[in-house]
């Protein structure tokens, strides 16, 4: 026989939502069967959540930041070869040290121009999740 539960969870009065406070705690269920369940909430939207650290505060410069092959913010759009160190870099940090987990996902368009085979002795540096019929190019504009 299958039984449907809904919870629904209040925030306590008074919590700062800037803080995210998180609630954690269990439902605990008797009759015929016994069901002990844990739950976590948070008494806030994630979506107001700032991840990335857009500030000057430990640089010069504000972040998120491409750097140009000799380390420094890139100003002007510039062109690389991605052969012996010629590599633009980005230079980020979140803004909550909390978590060492941080996904990145991006929609790019992207149209390969490095051949699979790739520049570096040790292997492959970039993977493309598809095979392509990109070539080595002299240059690519970041």
């Amino acid at each position: 026989m299958t039984q449907t539960a809904v919870a629904t969870f209040t925030a306590l009065a008074g919590l700062d939502k800037a803080q995210f406070p998180v609630y954690s705690g269990f439902i605990d269920t008797s009759g015929s069967e016994n069901y002990y369940v844990s739950c976590v909430g948070l008494a806030a939207s994630l979506k107001d959540k700032q991840v990335l650290d857009s500030t000057s505060y430990y640089f010069d410069f504000k972040l998120p930041a491409i750097l140009d092959t000799a380390g420094e913010p890139q100003v002007n759009p510039t062109n690389y070869t991605f052969a012996n160190g010629d590599n633009p870099a980005l230079l980020w940090q979140c803004v909550s040290k909390k978590s060492p987990w941080t996904k990145i996902d991006t929609k790019i368009d992207l149209k390969p121009t490095i051949s699979a085979s790739g520049f570096f002795p040790f292997g492959h540096f970039f993977t493309f999740p598809h095979p392509h019929n990109g070539a080595p190019s002299p240059a690519s504009k970041i």
